[in-house]
């Protein structure tokens, strides 16, 4: 008996009367759904076949942090995992906290709906270069809410995320607001903040009534050669969202960046994550700037 996992065989560690086994799934640097093939003992009459069955992905630790900030592993992770929950343990600022590594680009297959293997959709490496890429990427990430305080606590503060450059200084600003080469939404009353400069304030979405423990949030990141677009998500649905022109000092892949501010002490990042609303999302975007003639007929 043997299974393949994108034809590459992984290794079998147990068996059960040949009904279940235990395998170890070969590593892989890339992102992306797995191919798995089952073959048992006279396998050419006995063949299992799933194109589907697993997805990799890039776990998205946590780094860099305010001096209010603790970070742990998430419960249940596998040994040897970065930490993936921030928990502010004291006073409501300095909760400002970044990924450990810039964020992998997602790769957008038109033609099957899915993310793909973003080595394979884009060669070149555009995602990654300090130039601005030729054609949009895209970055994602999730958190789940996990310790939300009572608003009768008197603050009016509460979180935001966003995306950022890793500051060269070793200290973090109090707020994420502040922090001069980022792109984050949040606080009270909420506002887009791009580069510490204050832009518009939002409608329609307040994170210090609508937040509240095991509310899931995700921001995503499309980096075009002349604007950056933020969009944030609340349970699967879309809440708010704008667009600015590509500042001088943004180049490639942004952290991701969450302030655990005020209200909101305690998230975790979500692995494995892909943004709701995908293919209406990134078809719409497609299909608009197609009609300008900035993306080329590969995206």
């Amino acid at each position: 008996s043997e299974v393949l996992v994108d034809g590459v065989p992984a290794e079998i560690l147990s068996s059960e009367k040949q009904r279940c086994a235990q395998v170890r799934i070969p590593a892989s640097q890339h992102a992306r759904d797995a191919h798995i093939e089952v073959r048992a003992v006279g396998w050419k009459r006995h063949c299992a076949i799933r194109k589907r069955a697993l997805t990799r992905y890039i776990s998205v630790g946590l780094g860099r942090r305010g001096r209010n900030i603790e970070l742990s592993a998430a419960s249940g992770a596998p040994q040897g995992c970065p930490p993936a929950v921030a928990t502010r343990t004291s006073g409501l600022l300095h909760g400002v906290v970044l990924s450990e590594e810039p964020l992998a680009p997602l790769a957008w297959d038109g033609a099957s709906g899915h993310c793909s293997d973003p080595a394979g959709s884009d060669p070149a490496g555009s995602c990654d270069s300090p130039q601005p890429p030729p054609q949009p990427c895209f970055f994602y990430f999730e958190l789940l809410v996990k310790g939300v305080a009572r608003r009768s606590t008197g603050t009016a503060r509460t979180l935001a995320l966003g995306f950022a450059r890793l500051p060269g200084t070793s200290s973090l600003p109090e707020v994420a607001s502040e922090m001069r080469e980022s792109f984050v939404v949040g606080g009270d009353l909420p506002r887009f903040h791009l580069g510490g400069q204050a832009l518009r304030r939002v409608s329609g979405w307040r994170p210090l009534l609508e937040v509240v423990e095991g509310s899931v949030l995700g921001a995503l990141l499309q980096v075009s050669s002349d604007c950056l677009r933020l969009l944030v998500f609340q349970d699967g649905s879309l809440r708010c969202e704008a667009s600015e022109p590509l500042p001088d000092w943004w180049s490639g892949p942004p952290h991701a960046v969450i302030d655990v501010c005020g209200t909101v002490h305690r998230v975790e990042v979500r692995q494995g994550a892909k943004p709701p609303q995908l293919q209406e999302l990134l078809t719409s975007i497609e299909s608009g700037s197609r009609a300008e003639g900035e993306i080329s007929a590969g995206w």
